[in-house]
């Protein structure tokens, strides 16, 4: 059954070629013990998911020992495949092998997958195991024929089916268990070397779900202005398994007291036109209320939307018992807070099981919907190309709107630039109001703004200069935090066009109410009050003061962090004089900067680069002999050729690439780099820039070259770098190394993997 040969030895394949970054949650259960825990299996199994719908989780394979190899690592799965009713000879309703794949190449199980009697004799380790009767029993091999204890986790995808007759409710279990089929060395010596299997199994659970329920609000970040002029979408959308049906649907909306309902917009399943029955429908002068409309039938698609209701609604300034929603003196803000249901009639699959009424309320706050009397919304618009790096310039949008039931003046937007971004004088912000019917546009007159800069420049002294700064740049007199602190006065820029200041809601009268009330439904007197501020910032180089890594250059990853206040003197509606309270409201906006792309290939056999797995004389595998070599390309594009603290890993697997070989005529220990840039493979032992590395012509970095004997891995540690031009580059490493005489199993699988490392400024370590 097995056998051990010293030479030669086939690569089976294509390399797998591996980038990894892992995170895996193991859920223990009892089982026997057979051996010490080195192998480890890791389930991460979302729950819960659609009956009748292909179901995906992932299995990591680990060593968990800290000094040992593993050989010859395998998953055994065991699915649920009979599910709640099919033991025996009843018919299944659980979940099936569908395939597996690792980073996208496909895993063939060892054997066909089966259902388990009680025990079966396993077809790598030759032991009698024992299993869960009727359940699948599926047999996976990492592509690994060595496992070193510090190597990241080999992460398994695996597509299963989860039956269309599943008992909705009834979680179905999961498990995984691991091994090393050749034990602690390559060679089949059971005796002396037996295989060694996880101790605990893993298990996990997954919960047949029928359908689901999703409200999204459809307006400015999950708030609103108050009054008619501004009207805002509810989307309810149910989302049913696939090819599973739900008749006499009802989805309902319960409007809180502070919302006012306007209409229905549409009414949709994804398979036609479903007859639709009004069954509630809310007043629309009077807030609040039930809101519900009957689908004949909706059935399952692949889609996540199968029906959907949309309505319109608005904030009054009246609840539904005629109380004030947002106080008219301060104009504090309040929250709606709002409630979707749905029930209807499942016509089931399964013949065992009844048609049942099914109901979908799973959290009686479906969204929280913030209700102001001013309100700011911010966005960020990349102007250079697609890719953010430093040197880009963005354009940031303000967007202010007014209650109409409120009045302000003395309006002003702080806006903080976060320590990295730069305010740019080139182009001077602008102001666009529109209030009562008129629009006031305009460029920000210097005296109305103030650039106040709190950060420091690369020699130590204060921006823009050290004397006192032209306007409408200033100095802040905090402690320097890398902060550029903007003020907007809007209503001083709206006297400068021409206008009174003041930002008065649409539903007040020229002047104010007098002793007349508000108007809180249509038709309100004017349009909607909306302002907007627009201005540009320059991605810069560096950060000047808050770089918690020690690094102030501005890195693949790092974060770039914007924020903005609205804020204004709150005026009674009836004669438009200051009540003595302020309101303000806040926004952000975010940026990342890009990072780069990782590869890895095999480059040449034997220095031949025209001789590559599936391209070799015709031969649809590779054959190599001990002592005949294999060259690798590592290549990882920079967008901006900053680094910190960068490092590629290659994880060679053992016996036929040992790093610490450097006996002729096997060489695998890299001991020497060639910085010569050429298509040329190194020999054996040697590493050099490929083709088309140019970030070494850009940095002059030599990697070093770490030997890590446990994890059998060379390293290329370029540490950091910073490139005040930002200019994209690449590196391109080649390295060569020579298979071993040493003797192993002729089914051992013969993969490697890359891993890049690299932290940031301030995003914290990435490792993928």
């Amino acid at each position: 059954m097995f056998r051990s040969i010293p030479s030669p030895f086939q690569r089976r394949g294509t390399l797998v070629l591996l980038l990894v970054a892992l995170i895996m949650t193991l859920f223990g259960s009892a089982s026997p013990v057979f051996a010490d825990g080195l192998p480890q299996a890791l389930l991460v199994v979302p729950t819960p998911t659609f009956v009748g719908e292909p179901y995906t989780f992932t299995v990591a394979f680990d060593n968990d020992n800290t000094a040992t190899v593993g050989y010859g690592p395998y998953i055994d799965l065991a699915l649920p495949a009979a599910g709640a009713d099919g033991a025996g000879a009843q018919l299944d309703d659980g979940i099936t092998f569908t395939s597996a794949a690792y980073l996208g190449t496909p895993v063939v199980p060892v054997i066909p997958p089966f259902l388990c009697t009680g025990n079966f004799t396993h077809p790598l380790t030759g032991l009698v195991t024992a299993c869960v009767v009727d359940t699948q029993i599926v047999i996976l091999q990492p592509p690994y024929g060595s496992f070193t204890p510090t190597q990241p986790p080999a992460v398994l995808e695996i597509k299963t089916d989860l039956s269309n007759l599943a008992d909705v409710g009834t979680p179905l279990t999961i498990r995984a268990s691991s091994g090393f089929y050749l034990g602690n060395d390559p060679l089949d010596n059971p005796v002396s070397d037996p295989p060694i299997i996880q101790a605990t199994t893993a298990t996990a659970s997954v919960t047949p779900i029928l359908w689901t329920l999703t409200k999204t609000y459809i307006g400015p970040e999950s708030e609103t202005a108050t009054g008619p002029n501004f009207p805002r979408q509810y989307r309810i959308d149910i989302d049913i398994a696939t090819g599973q049906v739900i008749n006499n649907l009802d989805i309902t909306d319960l409007l809180p007291p502070s919302m006012q309902f306007i209409g229905v917009d549409s009414v949709t399943t994804a398979t036609g036109s479903p007859t639709v029955t009004d069954l509630a429908t809310p007043s629309t002068s009077t807030p609040g209320g039930t809101l519900t409309r009957r689908l004949s039938s909706a059935a399952g698609t692949a889609g996540v939307q199968d029906a959907s209701l949309i309505f319109s609604f608005f904030v009054p300034r009246l609840d539904a018992a005629s109380g004030v929603i947002l106080p008219d003196v301060s104009g504090d803000d309040a929250l709606g807070i709002n409630d979707a249901q749905a029930n209807g009639t499942w016509d089931t699959a399964d013949g065992r099981d009844l048609d049942a009424v099914v109901a979908n309320d799973v959290t009686p706050t479906d969204h929280t919907l913030e209700e102001q009397s001013i309100a700011i919304q911010k966005s960020a618009n990349n102007r250079s190309d697609a890719v953010t790096s430093p040197g880009d310039l963005y354009q940031y949008t303000l967007d202010v709107q007014v209650s109409d039931y409120f009045a302000f003046q003395d309006v002003r937007v702080d806006d903080t630039l976060g320590d990295g971004l730069r305010f740019d004088d080139s182009f001077p912000p602008t102001l666009s109001c529109s209030e009562h019917g008129t629009t006031s546009t305009g460029v920000f007159a210097v005296a109305n703004y103030t650039v106040a800069d709190n950060w420091t420049d690369v020699n130590g002294a204060a921006l823009p200069n050290p004397g006192t700064p032209a306007p409408p740049h200033t100095l802040d007199p905090a402690a320097n935090n890398g902060t550029t602190k903007l003020t907007f006065r809007i209503s001083d820029q709206l006297v400068a066009l021409g206008a009174n200041g003041q930002l008065v809601g649409g539903g007040i009268p020229n002047g104010g109410t007098g002793a007349g009330p508000l108007s809180n439904n249509p038709l309100l007197p004017f349009g909607p009050t909306t302002c907007q501020i627009t201005y540009r910032a320059t991605i810069e180089d560096r950060f000047t003061d808050v770089f918690p890594s020690n690094d102030f250059s501005i890195d693949q990853g790092d974060i770039l962090v914007n924020t903005a206040i609205v804020d204004g003197a709150v005026l009674a509606a009836s004669n438009l004089v200051p009540t003595g309270q302020r309101e303000d409201d806040d926004t952000a906006a975010t940026i990342s900067i890009a990072r780069g792309d990782l590869s890895k290939t095999i480059y040449a056999i034997n220095g031949d680069t025209a001789c590559l797995p599936g391209n070799c004389n015709g031969a649809s595998e590779t054959v190599l002999a001990p002592g005949e070599t294999v060259t690798y390309r590592l290549r990882l594009s920079l967008p901006t050729s900053d680094i910190e603290k960068l490092r590629l890993s290659d994880f060679l697997p053992l016996p036929i690439f040992n790093v610490n070989d450097n006996t002729a005529p096997i060489v695998s220990a890299i001991t020497t780099f060639d910085t010569t840039v050429s298509p040329a493979p190194p020999p054996a032992g040697t590493a050099k820039f490929g083709p088309t590395d140019n970030f070494f012509a850009e940095s002059g970095i030599q990697p070093n070259v770490i030997i890590d004997s446990l994890a059998n891995s060379v390293t290329f540690d370029y540490d950091n770098y910073d490139d005040v031009n930002n200019t994209p580059n690449q590196i391109d490493i080649l390295f060569t190394v020579t298979a071993s005489y040493a003797p192993f199993d002729d089914k051992l699988l013969l993969t490697n993997l890359v891993r890049e490392q690299e932290t940031s400024t301030n995003a914290g370590p990435q490792v993928r």
